[in-house]
């Protein structure tokens, strides 16, 4: 494509003979053919630091943004004793650095869906199998608590319900779709009753922290009721405080009273710690985006030490040229500028393809994962553009002291 326009430039007179573009065009289509091998390599290696770049900051940016609205509660009890809970009270008014905001209980119920799953679509599109289901009112006086633009719901029919999604961005309308399409018949342990429970609408936040809760129906208070008299209930119990992201002391002591062996934390299946939880994600994501921020920083040298490379080796050639051009009476400005068109080409060409390969790229992992790639892409392109930019004015910097002042 740049080989036509280049030779388009050259049959159009006005503009081949306008200036200095004349030495321009002619050096472009003499070096053009020459050079092909190495944009093309220029390109991968932009390709493949935009992609690898893009990638785990997009994933680093989606996984802490799930770690915070998965995790809506400081500390998360299952089933804990009333000596347990005055321990963790009496933990949290010795801490130095976090207070209790409110402690709050709420009971739940495990159902089981029990319609035929049809094995034939995707797993990502089949519908939900398990839910734990709660009350209207419980759900509306947590969402209040919780102050995190939580909507509020005025009225369930029976048999509605509305669906807690913990991150909606996982939610594409194809699956969301399929959820809502068609009742569930849901069935709870010890109660020969069948519920059938159709979702009205999804809500994009939770009010559990959903490893220990997930996938949350909200019904209506008279239907809750009916359920609760003929099911065994699950007991959550909540405690938020201040400052839950700086609470590693207060976090251990929790552990230590209600896990008793906290190497054991992650499996007991007993708290739910926002601290634990987001610390836990933003380390493991924090390693991988520091490996592939360095793997890009390598790439981007190789590009770099290639692109350097190239130009001090034109530049030895061009040398003879520019001596004879200056004789002629060229200025330095000149000189400067003709070099600056030359060089343009092995920057620019390179760099929108890279960009375009990696938004392919991007585009094909965010339909895949569901993932919202949009603003870490655009800002770690743009930050590689610039890096680029500057980039190119040192080239040209070094090229032109090269051939106009004959240093080696």
């Amino acid at each position: 494509m740049f080989p036509y326009v280049v030779y388009k430039l050259f049959l159009r007179k006005s503009f081949f003979y306008n200036g200095t573009n004349i030495l321009t065009i002619t050096w472009l289509r003499y070096r053009m053919k020459k050079t092909a091998g190495t944009l093309t390599m220029i390109a991968v290696l932009s390709a493949t630091t935009l992609t690898i770049i893009g990638a785990l900051s997009s994933f680093y940016t989606n996984i802490i943004s799930f770690a915070e609205t998965s995790n809506p509660n400081s500390y998360q009890t299952n089933w804990s004793t009333q000596t347990e809970r005055a321990k963790i009270l009496e933990a949290i008014r010795e801490s130095k650095s976090n207070t209790l905001v409110y402690h709050d209980a709420v009971d739940i119920y495990n159902g089981d869906v029990i319609d035929k799953v049809d094995e034939s679509i995707p797993y990502v599109d089949q519908r939900m199998t398990q839910f734990s289901v709660m009350a209207l009112s419980d759900y509306n006086r947590l969402a209040m608590k919780l102050d995190n633009d939580s909507q509020q719901i005025k009225q369930l029919d029976d048999g509605e319900a509305i669906f807690l999604s913990p991150n909606g961005r996982f939610e594409n309308k194809k699956r969301a779709h399929l959820w809502m399409k068609d009742p569930y018949t849901v069935t709870f342990k010890n109660n020969p009753m069948k519920y059938s429970l159709k979702i009205k609408a999804i809500y994009n936040h939770v009010v559990f922290n959903t490893d220990m809760v997930f996938s949350t129906l909200v019904v209506n208070d008279r239907l809750y009721q009916e359920i609760s008299r003929k099911t065994m209930p699950r007991h959550i119990d909540i405690f938020q405080v201040t400052n839950e992201d700086r609470a590693e002391a207060l976090d251990h002591k929790i552990q230590k009273i209600v896990v008793s062996d906290p190497y054991f934390y992650f499996y007991s299946g007993r708290l739910s710690s926002f601290y634990s939880n987001y610390h836990m994600m933003s380390t493991l994501i924090g390693v991988m985006l520091y490996i592939g921020m360095f793997m890009g920083i390598v790439f981007f040298a190789a590009t770099g030490s290639i692109i350097y490379f190239k130009q001090i080796t034109e530049a030895v050639d061009e040398r003879p040229r520019f001596d004879v051009l200056q004789k002629l009476g060229m200025s330095q400005k000149e000189v400067r500028a003709v070099i600056a068109k030359q060089v343009l080409p092995v920057f620019l060409i390179p760099l929108i393809l890279g960009i375009c390969h990696s938004v392919a790229a991007m585009i094909g992992l965010s339909v895949n994962l569901l993932y919202s790639v949009g603003a870490p892409v655009m800002i770690s392109t743009t930050i590689y553009t610039v890096f680029f930019i500057v980039y190119y004015f040192v080239c040209v910097n070094t090229y032109t002291k090269m051939v106009a002042n004959g240093d080696d």
